[in-house]
């Protein structure tokens, strides 16, 4: 399987700038990003995603970055016009 290099930005790729094990580790921040505790909340405007602090702070840290990220791209969930907002709980 390919590894992602820096210049990717979709995907894994995006994982690159804000964990510097990326190349090594991407999959299984991902993994631990989406199998770890957290909050879905809904108002009449915003999907809330919350995500709780993975298991290291560098870890954490990435998952901030990433949210962030994906903030700023401004994402609705499909089907409606909820703004979807990412987050990680302090």
């Amino acid at each position: 399987m390919a590894k992602s290099s820096p210049g990717q930005r979709g995907g894994l790729g995006r994982i690159t700038p804000h964990y510097h094990r990326a190349d090594d580790e991407a999959r299984t921040l991902v993994h631990s990003a989406l199998a770890t505790a957290g909050d879905i909340a809904v108002t009449a405007t915003e999907l809330r995603v919350t995500f709780v602090p993975l298991s290291s702070p560098h870890r954490t840290a990435a998952l901030a970055s990433l949210c962030a990220e994906f903030d700023a791209l401004a994402p609705t969930f499909p089907g409606t016009r909820l703004r979807v907002r990412y987050a990680v709980a302090a």
